[in-house]
């Protein structure tokens, strides 16, 4: 799985020789004719795309006060992981992560820990 922002999906994009111009939608959709079996690439207040088996599907953020950005991308990923550890297909895992992400933009600095998993699944609304 290739887990990227949008500026390291245009990087990877043009480092293996791919078309980097266009839209993320478009980029994640040639990378995954090129080689990973998934593409997780965050895009800050708007989401995420989803890129697997062919298929790429737009994971917007819930509405939140958001207050500052710091940690947004590490609680992303690490919810991901933790989400797809705990048996989660990689949709619903991928839904969770972007609930992480905008729930550790709600207040300044870094975050204390994150809500559990139960917490993010409902925030996500699966």
């Amino acid at each position: 799985m290739l887990v990227v922002n949008p500026l390291e999906l245009r990087n990877v994009a043009a480092g293996v020789g791919v078309d980097d111009s266009g839209a993320g939608r478009d980029l994640v959709a040639r990378l995954l004719d090129h080689s990973p079996r998934a593409v997780f690439a965050t895009l800050g207040a708007e989401g995420a795309l989803l890129g697997h088996e062919h298929q790429c599907v737009t994971l917007p953020t819930r509405p939140a006060a958001m207050v500052d950005t710091t940690g947004a991308g590490d609680a992303t990923v690490g919810a991901l992981a933790a989400a797809l550890a705990g048996g989660l297909t990689l949709q619903l895992a991928a839904a969770v992560a972007v609930a992480a992400g905008t729930a550790a933009t709600t207040a300044p600095g870094p975050q204390p820990p994150l809500p559990v998993l139960a917490e993010l699944r409902e925030s996500a609304q699966i």
